[in-house]
């Protein structure tokens, strides 16, 4: 479900890049489902930089907004993130990282 906001020619951008990018295994690229929640992954990069997100919490939002995308339309998914981000409704919880030390 694209809105007024995204255009066919940022769609064909967005394809480019996942088309060329080495880390995107090819039988990824194929899956119509996956291909679009990177499409709209990369619009959610996009418009959170434009709103001076830190990197960080992109990255955050990006990796929730693609598990929230299952089973449900990841275009809505993405837009929500925004908005949500947009009225500061969004709740990151704050990661505990464990010493490599006791991972063994």
């Amino acid at each position: 479900m694209y809105n007024k906001y995204v255009t066919f020619e940022q769609v064909n951008a967005y394809d480019v890049s996942i088309d060329n990018d080495p880390y995107i295994d090819q039988i990824i690229k194929n899956n119509k489902i996956i291909r679009e929640v990177c499409r709209a992954g990369i619009y959610l990069y996009e418009s959170l930089l434009d709103l001076d997100c830190p990197p960080l919490i992109i990255l955050k939002i990006q990796w929730l907004a693609g598990k929230l995308s299952y089973n449900k339309d990841p275009w809505e998914v993405h837009f929500s993130m925004i908005e949500n981000y947009k009225n500061n409704s969004l709740i990151l919880e704050q990661e505990v990282l464990t010493p490599a030390k006791f991972i063994n």
